[in-house]
């Protein structure tokens, strides 16, 4: 066998490997065997059937493209592990034969994408600093205010009740650009809330007044930055029709209101929530002061140019976090794309950006892990295991995939990665 290395862009390495006409021979029986396992031969069982057979069967063409293919799967690990010392390889290759004839040398090509090289910067004595969290009371009373929206009691309006700010309205509503129909712009029973504007700017106010059944036709002008690309600073036709009125009685937040949510007082509950805004705002603090010490180590690091699959397979991550936070939301990944007018192409471009960073990011961890001799040991991970283990007692498979050598592996790069970016944060965040 006879290989040749050749340097690609984007991290890239092709392989040339040239196999003898001896060496592919030797595969032949193998592969005459394994193509028989599929074919119905009178007289023999599967896998069975003698050489000559099968290739009567299949032709000579077949059974030598079988045994090159057999040959280069024996053979490409070994060359791999011996042509890319020190480098770690992202995927799996990608193998073409180019050149295959019974009876002559084989060639194939064979492509694989690498870990760039890392050169770190400073990474140390970064002087990051964490932000104190405190009470916001601005936040306290919203908090307290949402709570009571969620108890609030919805009643019939009376026959010639003529909507108010804090009714909610059922409406049917066209949009018209142009006089023409706006696409996905006729709804149905729209709630809305009168003075909480949800829809656009102005729209509560032509709807004040209104009485069940009533209708009215306005315009109204969209913000530059409306979330809607084909709406947005455009004047906008609106025709409505009111279908109900509801009155909505919302309680006062005092005692009797907190312990509806099991609290003894609404001075009980307002600590309560206090402490919960002081937790999460310590925790974005936290990230933000975390994202803020990796750009800096990534922006004085040099980075070799990073592997296409690498940005992609991040990027289809980053989308399957988008999807689920929006089902955990209540809303559809395709209805979100029509109320944004994108496509789901137009989305992943979007976030390629932050792949690229998330990409940067954890290779930094990996380099700074290796230098520093971050590791995980055996105990670290068997405790991990354990801990997996007691959660999904109930789940067969969770459980076989939680022992499998693929998930240790797993645990084990987690591990590294956490221990690693705690080690980070002690060197360079300071409150």
């Amino acid at each position: 066998m006879q290989v040749n290395k050749k340097e690609l862009e984007n991290s890239q390495v092709e392989f040339t490997l040239e196999f003898t006409v001896e060496e592919v021979s030797e595969n032949l029986a193998k592969a005459a065997e394994k193509i028989s396992e599929g074919l119905k031969i009178e007289g023999f069982r599967p896998g069975k059937a003698p050489l000559e057979i099968v290739k009567q069967k299949v032709g000579e063409m077949s059974l030598w493209e079988e045994a090159a293919r057999m040959l280069i799967g024996k053979k490409i690990d070994g060359v791999l592990n011996e042509q890319l010392v020190g480098k770690q390889t992202v995927g799996g290759p990608r193998v073409d034969i180019t050149k295959l004839a019974p009876n002559n040398p084989v060639e194939c090509k064979v492509v694989i994408s690498v870990l760039p090289d890392v050169a770190l910067g400073k990474y140390k004595e970064l002087g990051v600093k964490l932000v104190e969290a405190k009470i916001d009371e601005k936040e306290l009373e919203k908090t307290i205010k949402d709570l009571a929206e969620m108890r609030t009691k919805e009643f019939l309006a009376d026959a010639g009740h003529k909507a108010e700010l804090g009714d909610k309205v059922l409406l049917d509503i066209e949009i018209f650009l142009d006089k023409v129909p706006v696409e996905g712009g006729a709804s149905k029973s729209v709630a809305v809330i009168l003075g909480k504007d949800y829809l656009v700017p102005g729209f509560d106010d032509q709807i004040k007044g209104i009485e069940k059944g009533g209708e009215r036709e306005f315009a109204l002008h969209y913000p530059e930055n409306h979330h809607q690309k084909n709406l947005a600073g455009k004047l906008v036709d609106f025709k409505i029709k009111t279908q109900e009125i509801y009155r909505r009685e919302v309680p006062e937040a005092n005692d009797e209101f907190a312990t509806g949510f099991n609290f003894k007082s609404l001075e009980e509950m307002r600590e309560a929530i206090s402490k919960n805004i002081v937790s999460e705002t310590e925790y974005k603090n936290g990230q933000k002061a975390e994202l803020e010490m990796l750009e800096k180590i990534v922006d004085d690091a040099k980075i070799g140019n990073l592997p296409e699959t690498l940005i992609d397979h991040e990027a289809e991550g980053m989308m399957e976090e988008m999807k689920h936070g929006l089902e955990h939301q209540g809303l559809n990944f395709s209805d979100y794309l029509q109320h944004t007018g994108k496509t789901e192409n137009e989305i992943m471009l979007e976030l390629l950006p932050g792949a690229v960073k998330r990409v940067k990011i954890a290779m930094i961890l990996r380099e700074v892990s290796v230098i520093e001799k971050v590791e995980a040991t055996e105990s670290e991970i068997d405790a991990k295991i354990a801990d997996l283990k007691e959660h999904y007692s109930k789940d067969a498979e969770a459980l076989k995939t939680v022992e499998t050598p693929s998930y240790r592996r797993y645990l084990r790069n987690a591990i590294v990665h956490e221990k690693t970016l705690n080690l980070l944060k002690e060197w360079n965040i300071k409150k």
